[in-house]
């Protein structure tokens, strides 16, 4: 299973989306700064990562992630992400359409 396929499972979408695809089913944020839990970080035509805590400390923003591990090849989580480092990177933050 690759970051996408993750996604679409974690999702329970009833078929796999790409990173291209997940616009389908996720908006992109206007603002940044609110990102969420259960939001993800895409980067279209690389990778993409659930968002499932977000905290600030010392005036930075931080999320935590769970995302498939490439060379792993297992599901991941990650704490302590600079979220700032992540948007610099090319994440863009979205939520998912139908999240009541």
């Amino acid at each position: 299973m690759d970051c996408s396929g993750y996604v679409s499972v974690a999702f329970d979408f009833p078929y796999k989306h790409g990173t291209s695809t997940l616009s389908n089913c996720f908006s992109e944020r206007k603002n940044y700064d609110n990102v969420a839990a259960y939001d993800i970080l895409n980067k279209v035509n690389d990778h993409v990562i659930i968002v499932v805590k977000v905290y600030s400390s010392g005036g930075k923003k931080y999320v935590d992630t769970y995302e498939e591990n490439k060379t792993a090849g297992k599901v991941e989580k990650k704490t302590g992400r600079n979220y700032q480092s992540l948007l610099n990177n090319g994440y863009k933050p979205m939520k998912y359409k139908y999240l009541q």
